[in-house]
């Protein structure tokens, strides 16, 4: 319809080929709009297939904010190797109440093949003490 409306205005102002031309982008506009959406929607149901098959899943994620060095100390585990020798590791970033705002290491240390969420949750208390007592210098 829209295209319609174009031809019939272009030809009453003498502007015809633009709008023609316009109307013509618009169209082939659309197209492009259609096939994006249609290969987004692909992905989106590759990366959920890659989930579901039990792709690479995070085991152990924790998370502290010690506000008096302005840093959060971070735990994960994985159940694959997220680095040479290692499943889980700790890093300190810089940061505020809102989250990490530099992810730039502060201090890493590897926990090797540990993936036992209580030892994690213990050596990841163990840090956090180190760092607000001055141990680990950030």
């Amino acid at each position: 319809m829209s295209e319609i409306f174009c031809y019939l205005s272009g030809f009453f102002t003498g502007v015809g080929v633009t709008c023609a031309a316009f109307c013509i982008y618009l169209r082939q506009f659309r197209k492009q709009l259609a096939e994006a959406r249609e290969r987004l929607r692909e992905v989106i149901e590759t990366l959920q297939s890659c989930e579901d098959e039990g792709e690479m899943r995070r085991l152990v994620d924790l998370k502290t904010f010690i506000p008096e060095r302005g840093v959060w100390v971070s735990t994960v585990a994985y159940d694959e190797e997220i680095g040479f020798g290692r499943c889980a590791e700790t890093m300190v970033f810089k940061g505020d109440e809102s989250g990490i705002t530099d992810w730039s290491e502060l201090y890493f240390e590897s926990h090797g093949y540990t993936t036992d969420e209580e030892e994690l949750k213990k050596r990841h208390e163990e840090i956090v003490r180190k760092i607000r007592e001055g141990e680990i210098e950030v």
